[in-house]
């Protein structure tokens, strides 16, 4: 039988022929008479939002931050030996600069996911695990950061309608399902890219990318950890990503004259499910 102890801010449940071990914070797993073969969620850190920023009478709302990426699957093998767990922490916001990218998260060199991209202050969204949402301004169009094949999607373009009017509107960060919504103008709603939901001995819904500054109703969002814009009726700060979700972060509104911050990223997760007889009632019970 394989023998498995595991460090760090993590639970161990074992019932019903399975054991579950989730890390919401760094560790480490070692495997003895191994290998291990697992079911697997690995999260990295959402982006942060776009900062509001007011500049020359001009206010640009932050795109929202992506969220980190999202691997899944099964019959992944953990060899004998001590692994370090990492767990990706979420982007920091800026007031009136783009958001930081989220940090990885990682089972040793086995398997990793990449952090998600900041939000975009009269910028690009930054590429990651998915794409930050492209901040607005009233000249410029600007882009979603890319997401990473296999584990988010891009960010939305910022929109911009030009002369005579010059109405811009930013950007929603990409989740690990969809990408994150294109900028508009009169819309009362932008949103970022729906997230996954996962089961793995419980339902876990993470990878949701982050609001974008200046709507009406930026507190709607999917429910998968994705943090709200600022409102467009002042400079309000975006809302920070749940933490060990990897949402992106709700990207900050500029429609005063006045700078707002960009909400931080969620952290990622890191969970492993695995086949462990010893969890069931007749285990060691002998048959004569």
């Amino acid at each position: 039988m394989p023998d498995v102890t595991v460090t760090g801010a993590f639970s161990d449940v074992a019932a019903g022929g399975f054991r579950t071990i989730r890390w919401n914070g760094n560790g480490s797993i070692t495997v003895a008479n191994g290998p291990i073969v697992v079911q697997y969620l690995v999260v990295a850190g959402g982006g942060a939002g776009g900062g509001g920023l007011w500049s020359f009478g001009d206010g640009g709302n932050g795109g929202g931050g992506g969220a980190g990426g999202v691997r899944t699957g099964t019959n992944l093998s953990i060899a004998n030996g001590s692994h370090t767990v990492t767990i990706g922490s979420g982007g920091t916001g800026s007031v009136g600069a783009s958001g930081a990218n989220g940090g990885n998260s990682s089972i040793g060199s086995i398997i990793s996911a990449t952090g998600g991209g900041g939000g975009g202050t009269k910028a690009n969204g930054s590429n990651g695990g998915s794409g930050g949402g492209g901040g607005d301004d009233e000249q410029t169009v600007y882009f979603g950061g890319t997401g990473t094949s296999g584990q988010g999607n891009s960010g939305g373009n910022s929109y911009v309608e030009g002369s005579p009017s010059f109405r811009s509107g930013a950007a929603g960060g990409g989740g690990s399902a969809a990408p994150g919504d294109n900028g508009f103008t009169s819309g009362l709603v932008v949103r970022g890219g729906f997230g996954t939901s996962y089961s793995i001995g419980a339902t876990y819904n993470v990878g949701g990318g982050g609001n974008p500054g200046g709507y009406q109703l930026n507190l709607i969002n999917w429910g998968f950890g994705g943090g709200n814009g600022g409102a467009s009726t002042g400079s309000e700060n975006g809302t920070s990503g749940t933490a060990n979700t990897g949402g992106g972060g709700g990207g900050g509104s500029a429609n005063t004259s006045t700078n707002s911050s960009g909400g931080a990223g969620g952290s990622g997760i890191v969970i492993i499910r695995f086949e462990d007889p010893t969890t069931l009632p007749y285990w060691g019970v002998q048959v004569l």
